[in-house]
């Protein structure tokens, strides 16, 4: 027969009792220190804002204003490319005749023409919107080229395109919305030294925004941009006079799901309004009677030079094209060339992975990938997960890390000990100093059992070390950690956290930072 106790009141009561009296203590501590804090707060120096300006070079790049021999020999370029004739060594064989449209003016004056309309958007080089682009010969050539050499629709084209870089303070920076997406990789230049944009259609998806995919198109162009601004010479280019890029488009794989006409009337748009003349050639990659049909439906809405840079490739031709435009070292096994690979959206980890080498170096010397941090710092909650090894115990096994913005599909793989390791150098760094990370005490409850062997060690630890490894008995601990130093901290240790986390780039700060 259960037994029923008797209550004991005053039991109870002694029990309670400090509970209640701590509880009154942290109310009188709120009142008395609270406010103070705030009120401190207000007198320190703000976060520094984010940087949203992005130069597409440096003031250093050359203009280039062609007279005599030299204009003679930039004329008969721009006959070659209104003609969209690609018969040039190295890719072609350097035929003379052209076999396509003349320009329906004369192209030194014309050029002459231009540069007196556009001399008031001449501004000095400390101006705050330039992105220092030089609008020279080339720069105004491209537009002419675009509109058939109608003067005044390509001067309007100007201005307008001035007055988008003056409201855009620049290029367009990289955004993990687009860049988790897959939709473009730029992983090499061609033997003509054009920078090559592969778009695997197997990738697209239908619903993707206009807002999106417009973002994505200005991002990768203006990194194209970038680059052959910030490689160019005080001469012409013998191979790439008009700084142009070639598109691929692989179809191989794709299926009806993978259609958007949105992105196609916003590409178009962009390019006649915004970049003109910028493509030098599209290859379009696997094609079938599907993807003819396509073509058939689309070729109307192209400008009638661009339907003809146009070249439509069957699978079985891929390897041979691909070889000749860029060469067998460089090109991806998965074109018939030896180099590795093309990572899938799934895959990539790395900026690189994502865009391709050349738009994440270029970005990296821009500033943009600090601002793509501290953008994603702002937006981004860490993940932590358990990674499991299939019969395992935990003190064997890794956390699972990644970004929410980028999605799990993208998680990294750290061990416990790595992350220990790196949450103890974190916590000596000089960023770190004055943020309380509020991390686990010695006194807080010691690991059980089944976590000597991670927790404990034969030498003594330090605090730093000791807090380490409470904190990575959880992964709400270390999540919490990461996303307080992410949140909290600038410089090296904000930067060390994102690399650490999504493996976008070299995490193994100094042992020590102060």
């Amino acid at each position: 027969m259960m037994e029923i106790q008797s209550f004991d009141g005053v039991g109870l009561l002694r029990e309670l009792l400090p509970i209640l009296l701590a509880a009154l203590a942290a109310l009188v501590a709120a009142k008395l220190f609270v406010a103070p804090r705030k009120a401190d707060q207000a007198h320190r120096a703000p976060r520094q804002a984010i940087q949203t300006d992005l130069k597409l070079a440096g003031p250093d790049v050359p203009t280039l204003t062609f007279f005599g021999d030299q204009l003679k020999r930039f004329e008969d370029e721009v006959r070659r490319i209104y003609a969209v004739n690609h018969d040039k060594p190295p890719f072609g064989r350097g035929m003379k005749n052209l076999n396509g449209p003349v320009p329906p003016c004369d192209v030194k004056e014309s050029i002459r023409q231009m540069r007196a309309a556009c001399a008031d958007l001449q501004e000095p080089v400390t101006g705050g919107w330039r992105l220092h682009e030089p609008l020279d010969d080339i720069f105004y050539t491209r537009f002419l080229t675009a509109v058939d050499f109608h003067q005044a629709r390509a001067l309007q084209l100007i201005r307008n395109y001035v007055k988008f870089r003056r409201e855009m303070r620049g290029g367009t920076p990289p955004d993990y919305s687009w860049l988790k997406a897959g939709l473009g990789i730029v992983p090499f230049e061609d033997v003509m030294g054009r920078p090559i944009i592969v778009a695997r259609a197997k990738y697209f998806d239908s619903q993707i925004s206009a807002e999106t995919f417009r973002s994505f198109y200005r991002g990768m162009v203006d990194s194209i941009i970038a680059h052959l601004l910030m490689k160019r010479r005080p001469q012409l280019s013998d191979t790439n006079p008009f700084e142009q890029y070639v598109l691929v488009l692989d179809v191989l794989g794709a299926t009806r799901r993978n259609f958007s006409m949105t992105a196609i009337q916003v590409m178009i748009h962009e390019s006649n309004n915004y970049y003109p003349d910028r493509v030098a050639q599209i290859f379009v990659l696997g094609v079938n009677l599907a993807v003819r049909s396509l073509w058939s439906l689309v070729s109307p809405m192209v400008m009638p030079r661009t339907r003809k840079k146009t070249e439509l490739i069957k699978e079985a031709d891929v390897p041979n094209l691909m070889r000749q435009l860029v060469g067998h070292e460089k090109l991806p096994e998965e074109y018939g060339g030896s180099a590795p690979r093309l990572p899938s959206p799934a895959q990539a980890k790395t900026l690189s992975d994502m865009a391709g080498p050349i738009p994440a170096d270029i970005w990296e010397k821009l500033g943009a990938v600090r601002m793509l941090e501290e953008k994603t710092a702002m937006a981004s909650k860490i993940c932590v997960a358990w990674d499991m090894p299939p019969y395992g115990f935990r003190q064997m096994s890794s956390f699972k890390l990644w970004l929410h913005s980028r999605g799990e599909s993208t998680a990294i793989t750290r061990t416990i000990t790595d992350c220990a390791d790196f949450l103890t150098d974190l916590q000596q760094s000089a960023d770190l100093k004055k943020l309380n990370l509020d991390l686990p005490k010695r006194d807080e409850g010691y690991s059980p059992s089944g976590w000597l062997s991670t927790c404990c060690s034969i030498r003594p630890l330090t605090d730093e070390e000791w807090k380490a490894r409470q904190a990575t008995r959880q992964p709400e601990v270390f999540a919490r950690s990461l996303g307080k130093i992410l949140a909290e901290s600038q410089g090296a240790a904000s930067r060390a956290v994102l690399d650490f986390v999504s493996g976008s780039g070299p995490y193994g700060i100094p042992r020590r930072l102060d």
